[in-house]
């Protein structure tokens, strides 16, 4: 017997029942490929997915305008890439 599973990537608009809203690409019941969430916290990550966590390459703005944009993994920032701060500041740190 041969069994062939295969899953497509679709593309979707949920909004969750905290309020986050997602806009992008969806496989196996969660975010993969590229999308956009926009946080109830007033956080919005732009950028690449896979399997519900930010991984490669996205920018995610913070409520407070900071900005940071680079690598992601597991949806945690990876280091050595640059943070800009709100309009009114003029520094940039980087890690």
């Amino acid at each position: 017997m041969l069994l062939f599973l295969f899953s497509c990537k679709s593309h979707v608009e949920k909004e969750f029942s905290n309020g986050d809203k997602y806009i992008g690409e969806w496989k196996n019941g969660k975010q993969n490929g590229n999308g956009k969430m926009a946080f109830e916290n007033g956080d919005i990550y732009i950028g690449e997915w896979k399997d519900g966590k930010y991984n490669g390459k996205g920018i995610i703005t913070y409520f407070n305008g900071e900005k940071y944009e680079g690598e992601f993994l597991n949806s945690c920032r990876k280091w050595e890439r640059e943070i800009y701060l709100p309009r009114w500041s003029s520094i940039r740190r980087k890690f």
